[in-house]
Formats: structure tokens, C-alpha cells, sequence
């Protein structure tokens, strides 16, 4: 459900990116690492926001791309973003 509505209403979009975002601090907590609130906002909730807003809405590089070259780079921004969060933790 949320897979196929985020790109039509921001509150499931919202939704899709908390339960990501609780789920890798919830395992970097487990892994022993340090939490600092600022990492999880401003490393992994607002540019998941961004970077889904983006592919969601078809802007920017979205539009320009195929899906899958899009897709790919949405990932991609996540997988660094999970390597900054747990850099960053691990201070």
C-alpha cells in the first residue's frame, strides 16, 4: 500500500520514510552505535524525504531518466546515506 500511494499523498510518503528511518536507527542502536538526533534528522529523514519527493513527483534528474536509471539512483542516495548515518554514529 504504501509502495504504490507515497507518490500521491506526502502523509503515506512521510509514513514510508519514518518506518525506514526507525528501522536503520533502531539496527545502529543494536549495533552498539552512538544516536545523535541531528544525524537521524538531518542525514536520514529530510533527504529520504527529498530523494523520494524527487522520484515520486517525476522532477529534476526523474525526468530526464528512465525509470530504472531514476530508481537506481534513488537507491543509491540511500545506500549513502545509511554509509554517512553510521560514519557519523560511529564517532
Amino acid at each position: 500500500y504504501i509502495a504504490l500511494n507515497k507518490g500521491k499523498n506526502n502523509y503515506i510518503l512521510f509514513a514510508h520514510i519514518a518506518i525506514w528511518t526507525f528501522v536503520i536507527t533502531a539496527t545502529t542502536l543494536l549495533l552498539g552505535y552512538s544516536l545523535f538526533w541531528y544525524h537521524i534528522l538531518f542525514v536520514l529523514l529530510i533527504p529520504h524525504f527529498v530523494a523520494d519527493y524527487i522520484k515520486a513527483k517525476n522532477l529534476l534528474w526523474c525526468k530526464k531518466l528512465s525509470p530504472k536509471t531514476s530508481l537506481y539512483i534513488d537507491q543509491s542516495i540511500h545506500f549513502i546515506q545509511i554509509i554517512v548515518y553510521v560514519k557519523s554514529c560511529h564517532q
